[in-house]
């Protein structure tokens, strides 16, 4: 009875939603792929100078903060009065700007 009270909990935990999204993110992992991989090119015959290091390493960490930031506006919660009301003047203006066309004869 022990085993398959303890094959039961394992499965309990394998179909669980958590377990799904648990891990690095894949543009996390490319970043500090690419980190380990500049460094590895730093002082080679093949690869760049070190002095050079510095200045690779602004661009990665630029692009590190904009995939934070962008991430951070994916999972932000939009308001739903906002939404509301973008919707609402969304309809106003379809339903307005038709009446504001100039459909004259006299149009050059």
């Amino acid at each position: 009875t022990k085993a398959s009270g303890s094959s039961s909990s394992l499965s309990d935990f394998q179909s669980s939603p958590a377990d799904s999204r648990s891990g690095v993110m894949l543009p996390v992992l490319l970043i500090q792929m690419l980190q380990g991989h500049i460094s590895q090119a730093a002082g080679q015959h093949w690869g760049f100078l070190e002095r050079v290091l510095n200045l690779l390493e602004a661009h990665v960490s630029a692009a590190a903060k904009s995939l934070e930031q962008l991430d951070r506006l994916i999972t932000m919660p939009f308001p739903l009065a906002y939404l509301q009301l973008s919707k609402l003047m969304f309809l106003v203006f379809v339903l307005i700007y038709p009446l504001v066309i100039d459909a004259g004869e006299d149009r050059k």
